[in-house]
């Protein structure tokens, strides 16, 4: 995990990101890289989904894709504690349990299966269909990845010109 950082120590010192340390004081914009490097180790990984041709490489690529999914939920449900007032947690993390776990499901369901099966029954190879199916999911990541980057780049260019 900290070969990621190398030459950055300024994201080692975000608690929240060293295993066995609790997230005492969990800052925004640490919170916010760590959604961009799990976004792009998912992206990463899917895309080498698609282009690979060795089952012992998508293992792999499956313990990536693991990796940068335990970073994603952790950073948002940092981000959510951090937007989330108190007093309405409990509710608002039940709310965000439910559109957190099931838009993973949309998506795969309403996007990545009918676009498989469209390929198909037009006369496309099952395996080039299959591989297809990751790279629409790529491109559903990095979507969210450059609107997270947006999001980034507007709150501290807000925090900035605060006085």
């Amino acid at each position: 995990m900290f070969i990621l950082f190398k030459g950055r120590p300024d994201l080692l010192k975000h608690p929240f990101l060293i295993p066995g340390k609790p997230a005492l004081k969990v800052d925004i914009v640490g919170v916010m890289v760590a959604e961009k490097i799990g976004s792009c180790v998912a992206l990463s990984a899917t895309v080498l989904y698609a282009l690979c041709n060795n089952l012992a490489l998508i293992f792999g690529l499956s313990a990536l894709r693991g990796f940068s999914e335990v970073i994603i939920l952790a950073a948002s449900y940092s981000l959510s504690s951090i937007l989330i007032p108190p007093a309405k947690r409990a509710r608002y993390f039940g709310l965000f349990n439910a559109t957190y776990f099931l838009s993973w499901g949309v998506a795969g369901t309403l996007i990545v299966g009918p676009l498989t099966d469209v390929l198909i029954s037009r006369g496309t190879a099952e395996e080039l269909a299959y591989r297809m199916a990751f790279v629409s999911t790529s491109v559903l990541t990095l979507l969210g990845l450059i609107i997270l980057g947006v999001l980034l780049w507007t709150m501290r260019r807000s925090a900035h010109s605060q006085p």
